[in-house]
């Protein structure tokens, strides 16, 4: 998940300078989300990252001798911190903390920029790239390498990757709490309910 929500926020990882200028205006920073396809890999990531904790509970459960009784509520307590989760990393929620720091590490030019670019046969194939890696999707080492030298080749790819690291880290440090603080609450709860060992 902590993935997932790196590549959401790549947007403002792909920045071409630090110096204030004119802010984006809302109507860029909405364009640069939607350019990004932000909400959708939101929405699609989440549905797949708990049908893997899901299946590594079950198998956890079976290979300690769990009846179809325990599993029936290991599925019950696991769909209600689920919705507890989906709560909590709703695109609602997410969607103001992305705009914020879009806003504060972006300028209007930069943004201007990023919108081109993702709209851009290179940018849309860069995603397509992220996107796939993300969803579990099969993907070669060599595939992915081959889509980072086509990028780094592109227009502006290699500047804009130099700035990458130092941006994510910045993004990290405002979507990593909310991952944080959901994840770890489910954790809790079924750790509590089903971690320990069946007498």
């Amino acid at each position: 998940m902590k993935r997932l929500l790196s590549v959401c926020v790549l947007g403002f990882a792909l920045v071409f300078g630090y110096a204030k200028a004119e802010p984006p205006s809302q109507a860029q920073l909405e364009e640069l989300l939607q350019a990004l396809g932000t909400r959708q890999v939101v929405e699609d990531g989440m549905p797949q990252m708990f049908a893997q904790a899901r299946e590594v509970y079950v198998e956890r459960l079976r290979s300690r001798g769990a009846d179809d009784a325990e599993i029936t509520r290991f599925h019950q307590v696991f769909d209600a911190q689920e919705q507890e989760v989906r709560k909590k990393l709703s695109w609602q929620r997410l969607q103001p903390v992305l705009l914020g720091v879009y806003r504060e590490s972006l300028q209007a030019e930069d943004a201007a920029a990023l919108i081109r670019f993702f709209n851009s046969k290179d940018g849309k194939r860069m995603l397509d790239v992220l996107y796939a890696a993300n969803s579990l999707e099969s993907l070669t080492q060599g595939e992915v390498d081959e889509a980072i030298r086509r990028f780094r080749a592109s227009e502006d790819g290699e500047r804009v990757i130099r700035r990458m690291s130092r941006l994510l880290e910045i993004a990290s440090m405002e979507v990593d709490p909310l991952l944080e603080e959901a994840l770890g609450e489910m954790t809790q709860v079924l750790e509590a309910e089903f971690g320990r060992k069946k007498p």
